[in-house]
């Protein structure tokens, strides 16, 4: 990589070179007019009509002085734009540091501040400070409590009217404030993690009571400590993320999208998680106990070792989702969309095959069926389904009667 001084060096000699080939073209040219001149004499004396030699060599001194100041003119303008883009990165390395001590914080307005600092400085900048930021915040979220300092209850009082009630679990607000910022990621910044296979983990959070069900752009005065301002400005985005061993209890994520998403032993109890997109999402362990899931998007979902207790999944949809050892007890299955929903899948010599997959390579698979526990009949018939397109329910007993569970063509 050169130095600064090696380009400059390079760029007086590339305009000393081009100067001298100016002028030595300029004695050619006029050796040529010279020769010439029986075939451009007309032009010529148009050129010098009116003008005494010297008013004419004046000005082709002028334009040949002209054509040499440009490259100089050029150069000056590329040392004035490196040095404003070195000044400009300089500022961006101190708004980072400053906005990095502001989120550590012991008081909960600088907190604030510096968060909402630092997730400007990675929307006008994101190639830079993305990534950072993202990593930054992540690691915020794994250290966070609910303790809220006693100095600081003013601004949860005003927060708390600004955004609406909490319910009887309250999270912080810095927490809040963290997850609306990963929440707002535009494609162009979900392009600049996929590209270098970027994990984003959020892991052992607390997150109970958490309201990120719209991404606003919030503004504090920190003189007065007050809540300027709150302006909804889209869904928060969630998608991708490897959440692990989250609390969210009692949290407030509808309208979110989570597509994609994977989700390791996370408490959702009372989770509000309407017509949010759970869409080709991943979950092991945990528990969804009466969660709010009407009108999610769980399609092509695979859900395993879960309880969906007396959960509302009213007209959610289901489709293609596979649910291994599920408790579905008292679930609200209402209109839902359950088309290829794999209530139950075949073991064969302890590896699990699909039926049609088991009957497509020949196996005459031994008929134990692993899938969901506590469905009734009762909830199954409250479904919906394409009719080329049934639930897999074989293998499946009704918690109450113990008699098999079939499905009974209740058609989309």
């Amino acid at each position: 990589m050169p130095t600064n001084r090696t380009i400059v060096r390079l760029l007086v000699f590339g305009i000393s070179a081009f100067s001298l080939g100016l002028l030595l073209t300029a004695l050619s040219a006029a050796n040529m007019l010279s020769d010439l001149s029986g075939q451009i004499g007309p032009f010529w004396g148009w050129l010098t009509r009116g003008e005494s030699g010297s008013a004419t060599l004046r000005n082709l001194g002028l334009l040949l002085l002209a054509l040499i100041a440009l490259p100089f003119a050029m150069w000056r303008t590329m040392v004035a734009y490196r040095q404003a883009n070195i000044a400009e990165r300089r500022l961006g390395t101190e708004r980072y540091q400053t906005a990095v001590e502001m989120v550590g914080h012991d008081s909960l307005i600088v907190r604030l501040g510096g968060i909402d600092a630092l997730h400007h400085l990675a929307k006008e900048d994101p190639a830079r400070y993305h990534l950072p930021a993202m990593r930054l915040f992540c690691a915020f979220l794994r250290h966070t409590t609910t303790t809220v300092e006693a100095a600081d209850k003013a601004v949860v009082a005003t927060d708390s009217a600004q955004l609406g009630p909490r319910s009887d679990v309250a999270a912080r607000p810095d927490v809040e404030a963290v997850l609306r910022a990963i929440g707002s990621r535009s494609r162009r910044e979900r392009a600049i993690e996929e590209g270098v296979a970027f994990e984003f983990i959020i892991s052992n959070a607390d997150l109970r009571g958490v309201r990120v069900h719209e991404v606003f752009s919030v503004r504090y005065d920190v003189r007065t400590h007050n809540l300027i301002d709150r302006k909804p400005t889209k869904h928060a985005n969630l998608s991708a993320i490897r959440f692990r061993y989250v609390d969210c209890s009692k949290a407030n994520l509808s309208f979110v999208d989570m597509s994609d998403a994977e989700f390791w032993s996370p408490n959702l109890t009372g989770t509000n998680l309407e017509h949010s997109n759970l869409s080709r999402t991943s979950w092991e362990g945990g528990t969804l106990v009466q969660a709010q899931l009407s009108n999610v998007d769980l399609s092509n979902a695979h859900i395993l070792e879960t309880s969906l207790a007396d959960a509302n999944l009213s007209s959610a949809k289901l489709t293609d989702a596979t649910l291994l050892e599920v408790d579905m007890s008292d679930a609200d299955l209402s209109s839902t969309d359950v088309s290829g929903t794999r209530f139950s899948l075949i073991v064969h010599k302890g590896a699990l095959f699909e039926r049609d997959y088991a009957k497509s390579v020949g196996i005459d698979p031994i008929e134990y069926h692993v899938g969901v526990h506590g469905l009734i009949q009762a909830q199954l018939d409250q479904a919906r389904a394409d009719p080329m397109n049934p639930p897999q329910v074989e293998g499946i007993r009704d918690a109450r009667t113990g008699e098999p569970i079939v499905w009974r063509g209740q058609s989309t």
